[in-house]
């Protein structure tokens, strides 16, 4: 009887084991085919930052690019540390009369599976989770995919920095400080 019930746990911690790796693949897989379109259009460049647009049916997607004077491996172990967020994110650090969001996002980090072209990913997408209901005096915010590639230049001191979004027009001010953020904290 005790051996059935630690077969049934087993199972079941494989079964969520699996269908976390099967979220956090498809979270990638949606990040790196945004990323994809042939059709993005730059709208706009100010202090060598590149913002495109891309419109596809009822969604409209932004892409920001610049080079920042960090090696790519410091950007992602900056950028994927969660925590680090308020340092650079205006958003994470609301107070006052803007309207207050909450976010249950699941994040996924990769490292690059090789050499050459294959950029670091950290992808992000809203999940529910009945244990985690939304906060009282919060509007629940969504995220249907967002996030960074980070590919490394060929000198290897500097990386190509892009973040992926539907956003508002005050994230130009956001990219910024991140930009920003990563500069500072760059060793």
């Amino acid at each position: 009887m005790i051996f059935v019930s630690f077969l049934k746990d087993v199972h079941l911690w494989f079964l969520c084991l699996c269908f976390q790796v099967y979220l956090s693949f498809n979270n990638v897989s949606a990040l790196k085919m945004l990323a994809a379109r042939s059709s993005w259009r730059l709208s706009c460049e100010k202090d060598q930052v590149q913002l495109y647009t891309l419109e596809q049916k009822s969604m409209l997607s932004f892409k920001i690019e610049c080079e920042v004077d960090v090696p790519a491996h410091r950007a992602f172990d900056l950028l994927a540390e969660l925590s680090n967020r308020p340092s650079w994110d205006s958003h994470y650090n609301q107070s006052g009369k803007r309207i207050l969001q909450d976010f249950i996002l699941l994040a996924s980090k990769r490292k690059p599976c090789g050499s050459g072209q294959d950029p670091y990913v950290i992808a992000l997408r809203s999940v529910s989770l009945p244990t985690h209901p939304p906060t009282e005096g919060y509007n629940r915010g969504e995220v249907l995919c967002a996030g960074f590639t980070i590919l490394e230049t060929k000198d290897n001191k500097s990386a190509t920095l892009t973040r992926y979004c539907r956003l508002s027009s005050s994230f130009y001010h956001t990219f910024c400080s991140c930009s920003q953020y990563l500069t500072r904290n760059r060793l």
